[in-house]
């Protein structure tokens, strides 16, 4: 069985965009103020945080065979390493079998993984993450049935801080299928400035593999509801399934979806993103009150 690579160069302002936006077509007149900037700011970063969250253990998992793919019986507890992803940098990485662990059946594994980032280590683009992210998990990850849960303790990214909880359930019917997972997460940012902002958000993300790793592709289904920075609250609806491409990951070094459109929702003003048709590549469509505008986003890859 092929395992699927997950993303090692999320980053976090790769989808939180909007600001440097270069009109296409502005014969619409669309009206696009600061504040639906700053709006679509907010949700967007906090759903970039999010995802992050959940590669960073996403590769720490991978990175044991003991709680991954099943490929080795799960031995004694220990320290991760060899991981090649620059995120983890000064990170420490250990794994802990729980004490009703039962290394012979991949549904029954049962222990934690915590990634340390002590008081801060810096990743690539000057990226500073301190604090743990601790990981339970229930069953080998791409086992149907096993769960995950993703959790923080006074961890930041880059001075916001992070509180949240995600739990990743494996919905496949086969471990041979693309594996999918049923997410369930809940998260508060707190910025520098004191202000918050907050997500709810069920989705499911399934994974689409190929023989190269590189054409490896996934789509992303669901909804979310929360508040922005500035206390308003929206909600965020995926209309077309989004679809991300690992080969603009790595060859592009961009980290938003290829295919796919979304809506924000906030006081009664419904924002449509639609990005694009396949290609790797930073154009996107926002349409309000049916009034569309082509801009071309800035993205660079953790």
């Amino acid at each position: 069985m092929k395992s699927p690579v997950l993303l090692k160069f999320l980053s976090l302002t790769a989808i939180a965009l909007f600001l440097a936006v270069t009109s296409c077509k502005d014969e619409d007149a669309i009206s696009f103020s600061s504040d639906d900037n700053s709006n679509l700011q907010s949700e967007a970063s906090t759903d970039a945080q999010l995802e992050d969250l959940s590669d960073l253990a996403g590769v720490a998992m991978l990175a044991d065979a003991g709680t991954s793919t099943g490929s080795r019986i799960a031995g004694a507890s220990r320290e991760i390493t060899g991981i090649v992803d620059a995120r983890f940098g000064c990170a420490t990485v250990t794994l802990e079998f729980a004490g009703d662990n039962n290394p012979n059946s991949p549904a029954t594994i049962h222990g934690t993984i915590v990634i340390d980032f002590g008081d801060g280590c810096t990743g690539p683009n000057g990226r500073v993450r301190k604090g743990r992210i601790n990981i339970e998990f229930i069953g080998k990850r791409f086992y149907p049935g096993s769960m995950v849960i993703i959790s923080t303790e006074d961890y930041f990214v880059d001075g916001i801080g992070v509180d949240g909880v995600r739990t990743e359930l494996n919905s496949s019917s086969s471990n041979e299928d693309a594996p999918s997972f049923t997410i369930n997460e809940s998260v508060t940012l707190i910025f520098p400035d004191g202000t918050t902002a907050t997500r709810e958000s069920t989705r499911t993300r399934t994974w689409h593999r190929e023989a190269n790793p590189l054409q490896d592709s996934w789509t992303v289904t669901g909804s979310a509801i929360g508040t922005t920075r500035r206390d308003v609250e929206y909600v965020m609806t995926i209309t077309k399934p989004l679809v991300f491409k690992r080969e603009c990951a790595i060859l592009s070094k961009l980290v938003i979806p290829v295919e796919g459109t979304k809506e924000l929702v906030v006081n009664d003003k419904k924002i449509t993103t639609d990005f694009g048709n396949g290609e790797c590549d930073t154009k996107i469509t926002i349409t309000i009150n049916g009034k569309s505008k082509d801009i071309e986003i800035s993205a660079n890859a953790d």
